[in-house]
C-alpha cells in the first residue's frame, strides 16, 4: 500500500464544527464585552484618579481586563460589563482564592472599586440586590473571608 493509499478520506467531522461555532461566538462575546469595558475605562481612570485608588491604574487596568476576558468566556456569559452575576463572582473568587490568595484580594479590590464607579455614574444596569450581593462578596474577598460555594450542604457559615 502506498502511502497515498493510506490516508483516509476526507469527512467533516460534526464535533470539530461545533465546537469551532462555540469558539466563534466565544471570540464575539469577548470582544463586544471587551469594546464595552474599553468605552468605560476613560471615565473609570478619572473616578479613580478622584476617589485616590491605591494602586497604580495599569494594575487595576491589567486586573480588571483579565477578569472580563475570563468573565467572557464562561459559562454564565455577561451580557454587559455594567452588571454582574454575584453567584458566578463567588465561584470565581473562591477558586481564585484557592490558587492565590494575594492576587484574589487584589482583583476583589479592583473589581469594588469598579463596582462603586458603575453606581457612582449611574452607570449599573443590574438589579440593586446583585449589585449589593456583589458587593458583599467583593468585601469578603478583600477581608479574606470568602466562603466556598461547594461547601457541604448542612454546614455552618462561621
Amino acid at each position: 500500500m502506498t502511502r497515498k493509499q493510506g490516508r483516509l478520506a476526507p469527512r467533516t467531522n460534526t464535533a470539530k464544527i461545533k465546537k469551532d461555532d462555540g469558539s466563534r461566538v466565544n471570540i464575539v462575546a469577548r470582544s463586544v464585552i471587551m469594546h464595552e469595558l474599553d468605552s468605560v475605562l476613560p471615565d473609570f481612570h478619572r473616578w479613580y484618579r478622584e476617589h485616590e485608588g491605591k494602586n497604580d491604574f495599569r494594575l487595576v487596568l491589567e486586573q480588571l481586563t483579565g477578569f472580563y476576558k475570563v468573565y467572557a468566556l464562561s459559562s454564565r456569559r455577561p451580557t454587559t460589563v455594567t452588571a454582574m452575576d454575584p453567584e458566578w463572582l463567588l465561584e470565581m473568587m473562591a477558586a481564585l482564592f484557592v490558587v492565590h490568595q494575594k492576587c484574589a484580594v487584589l482583583v476583589a479590590t479592583t473589581l469594588y472599586d469598579f463596582l462603586r464607579f458603575l453606581r457612582d455614574s449611574e452607570r449599573w444596569s443590574g438589579s440593586q440586590a446583585a449589585y449589593l450581593e456583589a458587593r458583599a462578596v467583593l468585601r469578603a474577598a478583600i477581608f479574606e473571608d470568602v466562603i466556598s460555594p461547594f461547601r457541604l450542604a448542612g454546614e455552618s457559615v462561621k
